[in-house]
C-alpha cells in the first residue's frame, strides 16, 4: 500500500497488488490483480497503464491511457481521460466506464453508463446503461439496456436497444430491434 512517485513502475506477472497512487505510467505482467485503497477502492495512474492481460482490477480506476495486450476486467469504474486499446482480448467494466477513443478487438461489456467520443469494437458491445458516443462502430452485436445518444452508429451485426434511441446515422448489417 504505497504512494509511487517514480516514472514508471512495473509489477511482475502472476501477482496481487494494492495500490493507491501512481504518478507515472503502471506496467503490468500477466495475470495480475490490482486492489486499491479506500471506500470504495481506487486505484489512480497519472501516466498510461500497460497490461499485458489477463488482468484484474478489483477497485475502481482512474488513468490518463490504457493499453492491453489482451483481456482486462474492472470491477469497479473505468475512468480514461484519453483513449483505450486492447488489442486482442476483451475489456469487462462492471461499473460506469468514459474515455475518449476505445479500441478493442474482441468485446466490451459495461454494467452502467458508457460515455465515450468514438468506440471501435471488433466483435460485441453490451452496455447495461446510457450510452453516449459521437461514433460506434461495432464489428458483431452491439446491445444496449439503456437509452442510447450518438451521431454515428455502424454495426456489423444484429442490434438491440431496449430504450429510448437518438442516432443521426444508422447502418446495420443484420437485424435491429
Amino acid at each position: 500500500r504505497s504512494k509511487m512517485n517514480i516514472g514508471r513502475v512495473s509489477i511482475p506477472s502472476g501477482t496481487t497488488v494494492t495500490l493507491d497512487t501512481v504518478s507515472g505510467d503502471l506496467e503490468i505482467g500477466d495475470h495480475v490483480t490490482v486492489k486499491g485503497t479506500g471506500s470504495p477502492p481506487r486505484v489512480k495512474v497519472y501516466g498510461t497503464l500497460y497490461c499485458e492481460g489477463h488482468n484484474t482490477f478489483d477497485c475502481t480506476l482512474s488513468a490518463q491511457e490504457l493499453e492491453a495486450e489482451d483481456s482486462v476486467t474492472v470491477q469497479g469504474d473505468l475512468e480514461v481521460d484519453k483513449d483505450v486499446e486492447v488489442e486482442d482480448g476483451r475489456l469487462a467494466v462492471y461499473g460506469k466506464m468514459t474515455a475518449k477513443d476505445v479500441d478493442v478487438d474482441h468485446a466490451v461489456y459495461v454494467s452502467k453508463d458508457f460515455t465515450v467520443d468514438d468506440v471501435d469494437v471488433g466483435g460485441s458491445l453490451e452496455v447495461g446503461g446510457k450510452t453516449k458516443a459521437k461514433a460506434i462502430e461495432v464489428g458483431g452485436t452491439f446491445a444496449a439496456k439503456g437509452e442510447v445518444t450518438a451521431c454515428n452508429v455502424e454495426v456489423g451485426g444484429s442490434l438491440l436497444i431496449e430504450s429510448k434511441v437518438d442516432i443521426e446515422s444508422l447502418d446495420v448489417g443484420g437485424a435491429a430491434t
